[in-house]
Formats: structure tokens, C-alpha cells, sequence
């Protein structure tokens, strides 16, 4: 059994030939048309590689690519991003979150796709480090209560396992043209 290869994009016609030249190489292919489709193929799934459009309907690419790169699990996958799209500003937004390569689909025919997937997979696993930020919360100031009361927290922000404090991790989201974290609480010990 060849190493696996979750192949995501919206057209059928680019995914079926892509497919087709992949499988034909040894690898075992699953397609997804969409990203909530990738996401739900990766809790089956663990592939080796991900080939990644970027403009797709429900879910866009960089979403899921940060959605990837931020997990435990998912984050050593490489990822190739294979677009329709090619400008400088969605290539680097790509590679900071994490892509390994960056492909435009008008440039790059399949056997050109296969040649770097094969590239990719020889290269050892190392996984690249997406930026994360750590905050503590100072209890009962500012709207610390509120938040706590809102979302059901304890309001003094300790784990309910260890009693540790509670950090803030927040995560860029490169989807944004400003400033914007994608933001969920962990323990400062149990995670």
C-alpha cells in the first residue's frame, strides 16, 4: 500500500486527473471537494500529504491549512497548496501558515504535481512551527468576570483537572488583512 494522499479541490475535472496520475504513481488517494470534506476525511484519516486548493466553496483553503497547521495531529502533514491563484500576497500568506510548497495550477501540469509530492515525501518529517501566544487572564478585571460567565469558565480561570491557571492561546489567522487570533483557553499544566 502506497503512502496516502488526501487531495482537496472544488473543480472535478482537475481533481479527477490528478487522481488518476497519483494513484497510477502508488499512492492511495482520497478526494474531498471542499474544506468542512477535508476536515471531516482527516478524522478518518491520517494521510501522509495534502494537496490543497485554495478557493473553495464552505470553506476556503487558508482556513483549513491553518486549521491543519495549528493541531497536534495534523501538523507535521505536508501540505501543497495547488491554486488557481498565484500572487505574491496568497503565496506568502500560504507559506506562513504553514504550506510547504506553493503551486499554480496554469503552470503546473500533473506529472509536474507528482514530481514535487514525490520530492516532498523523500524530505524527512519535520514539522514547522506555527506562532502561538500564551496569555495569562487577570482574574476580575476589565471583562474577565464576564467572559468566565458567559461561556461558563470558572470566573477564577483554573483547569477544572489540575486547578493550574488558564491561558489564552491565540493563533494568527492570516485570513485577515489586519490583525486577527483564533483564541481558545489551556491549562497551563495539562497541555
Amino acid at each position: 500500500m502506497g503512502k496516502k494522499i488526501l487531495l482537496v479541490d472544488d473543480n472535478d475535472k482537475a481533481r479527477s486527473i490528478n487522481s488518476s496520475v497519483l494513484q497510477q504513481a502508488g499512492f492511495e488517494i482520497t478526494e474531498a471537494e471542499n474544506g468542512v470534506e477535508c476536515i471531516k476525511a482527516m478524522q478518518n484519516l491520517l494521510p501522509d500529504l495534502i494537496i490543497l486548493d485554495l478557493v473553495m466553496p464552505i470553506m476556503d483553503g487558508y482556513k483549513v491549512l491553518q486549521m491543519i497547521k495549528t493541531r497536534q495531529v495534523t501538523r507535521d502533514i505536508p501540505v501543497i497548496v495547488l491554486s488557481g491563484r498565484g500572487q505574491p500576497e496568497e503565496v506568502e500568506k500560504a507559506l506562513k501558515l504553514g504550506a510547504s510548497d506553493f503551486l499554480v495550477k496554469m503552470r503546473t501540469n500533473p506529472k509536474a504535481l507528482l514530481e514535487k509530492v514525490q520530492a516532498i515525501l523523500e524530505k524527512p518529517k519535520s514539522a514547522m512551527e506555527v506562532h502561538k501566544y500564551r496569555l495569562a487572564i487577570k482574574e476580575k478585571i476589565y471583562d474577565a468576570v464576564k467572559l468566565a460567565t458567559d461561556f461558563e469558565f470558572p470566573v477564577e480561570y483554573r483547569c477544572s483537572r489540575c486547578g493550574n491557571p488558564l491561558l489564552l492561546e491565540l493563533l494568527p489567522d492570516y485570513t485577515h488583512k489586519e490583525h486577527w487570533f483564533t483564541g481558545h483557553f489551556v491549562c497551563s499544566h495539562c497541555d
